[in-house]
């Protein structure tokens, strides 16, 4: 699996003065790059789809807690020597600095590997110290910078399949209003409906001329792009081009181009194609989150270092749950949803999901990413973390649940929908063009073990995020406010019974 890189090691050695000064101190008596990449060729020649995930997963998994150095081409000029930055510096604007590297960079590289953030456990949240500093207009005006904390990872693949999914039903709402339109020669309007979630209406004429100021939540184009804040990536690989170039400073290929320098530090390939594949399989191929009362069932909870049920503390979390529905919280945050298909691939089968077309302006199939010939495992079946023997059998908790009709059940209490949390969320600025309030509903499995909470992680604890909520949040907030402080506390511990846990195979 671990290609060569002494050339690149020859190069950055020989000329190790314009390295120091470009990208950090001077790196002579580095032997070698830490990472082991593979290519995209070492996957496709995997005939077996068993084998072939878990190659790609393994080569996810180095990748995922590697710590990236100058000779891999990790880190950037962020002034004075340094390769890593707490803030975003577009004030270094000279040669090879900071503000002129390509792709443009929002904020960062924060540090040399993705589980210095995503550290509790392995793939899930980081505490404020990690929380990222962004800059989105490139301004270098302090006024405008803001900060995201680290979100969790476990359950993506599921998240991903749902949004697939649901864009799929979106687009076939509208196309089959289209239709109509054609048949009565008259405009008409369809309510966009999928999985219990509302995304507002639109109005279409047989003509591509359509109405879309009733779209609610989602882009006017109706795919659902279930990652970040913000809601801004559709797929876990799309996620990742711009997560390795800004937060750890290692350029994909297929971003900048197999032999481009966009970063200016002497290393090209600093990701493979087949290294972004197989940190997007690694990550959409983690367990799903549990509960404490799922685990109590099976007599995992102590084993696993949770503190034992007290006497009273079900029937709380039953309370809790019960009391959270019905002052609405259930309203944005969808207790679950049904997933009619549970196998996942990378690349995605559906063209709003994947990119045909890579940033770099190759297509993907020319570098061998081919959705006719995908990495694929299903989420209900083949997941390899948390599988335990539970009286004798074995138990594959990081499975997704099935329905009677083998569909995938996703637990995840959201609705994948962007919604106005109110001026007291609000970033400084508008991202990506989403406003500065709005924010993807945040999904709340696993929630008692990703703290602290909102976006920018100012809330400690979860009564002080649920008191945040404002704006399409406020009605559930105040019902909330006006509870008993008993029935209060009974919603926090029904959310403190949502649990993540990673345990690995060794």
């Amino acid at each position: 699996m671990k290609t060569s890189r002494f050339k690149y090691s020859l190069l950055l050695l020989l000329f190790s003065p314009f390295i120091a000064s470009a990208t950090g101190p001077s790196i002579s008596g580095v032997e070698e790059p830490v990472a082991e990449h593979c290519e995209q060729s070492e996957i496709n020649a995997i005939t077996d789809p068993k084998e072939r995930f878990i190659f790609a997963f393994k080569c996810g998994q180095g990748l995922f807690s590697a710590r990236f150095n100058a000779l891999d081409g990790g880190g950037a000029n962020v002034g004075d020597g340094n390769m890593f930055t707490g803030v975003p510096r577009a004030d270094l604007n000279g040669p090879g600095e900071w503000a002129n590297h390509i792709p443009t960079r929002r904020n960062g590289p924060d540090g040399e590997a993705c589980v210095l953030c995503h550290a509790e456990p392995t793939t899930g949240s980081g505490a404020n110290a990690l929380n990222i500093v962004l800059d989105v207009t490139n301004s270098a005006d302090l006024s405008l910078f803001f900060t995201r904390n680290t979100t969790s990872l476990l359950g993506g693949g599921a998240i991903q399949l749902l949004a697939e999914e649901m864009t799929q039903d979106l687009l076939k709402i509208r196309d089959a209003a289209r239709s109509k339109a054609c048949a009565i020669r008259s405009r008409v309007r369809a309510n966009l409906v999928t999985k219990g979630v509302s995304f507002g209406s639109i109005d279409v004429a047989c003509n591509p001329s359509q109405d879309i100021s009733r779209i609610e939540g989602v882009d006017d184009d109706l795919i659902i792009r279930p990652f970040g804040w913000k809601g801004i990536q559709a797929s876990m690989r799309d996620f990742n081009q711009g997560a390795t170039h800004n937060d750890i400073g290692m350029q994909p290929e297929e971003t900048i181009g197999a032999n481009v320098d966009g970063d200016f530090d002497g290393v090209v390939r600093e990701l493979f194609v087949g290294d972004m594949t197989g940190l997007a399989v690694y990550q959409t191929a983690q367990a799903r989150p549990v509960t404490r009362l799922e685990l109590a069932d099976l007599g995992l909870l102590e084993e696993l270092g949770f503190d034992p049920l007290v006497p009273g503390q079900r029937e709380s979390i039953e309370r809790g749950e019960h009391a959270f529905n019905v002052i609405g919280c259930n309203s944005c945050h969808t207790p679950k949803m049904i997933l009619e298909n549970t196998v996942f691939t990378e690349p995605s089968q559906f063209e709003t999901h994947r990119d045909d077309i890579f940033p770099s302006g190759e297509t993907a199939l020319s570098l061998g990413v081919d959705p006719n010939n995908p990495v694929t495992f299903d989420l209900a079946n083949d997941i390899i973390d948390n599988r335990f023997i539970v009286n004798g059998q074995e138990v594959a908790l990081g499975n997704l649940e099935v329905d009677s009709h083998n569909r995938g059940i996703v637990r995840l209490f959201s609705d994948l929908k962007r919604h106005d949390m109110g001026p007291g969320l609000a970033e400084s600025v508008d991202d990506e063009g989403i406003p500065a309030s709005v924010f993807l509903t945040k999904e709340l499995w696993g929630v008692s073990s990703t703290g602290p909470y909102l976006s920018n992680g100012a809330a400690g604890t979860l009564s002080e995020a649920i008191i945040a909520h404002g704006g399409e949040a406020t009605i559930p907030r105040n019902k909330f406010l006006l509870l008993s402080s008993s029935l209060q506390a009974d919603i926090v511990e029904f959310l403190d019974n949502l649990l993540l846990v990673q345990v690995t195979p060794e």
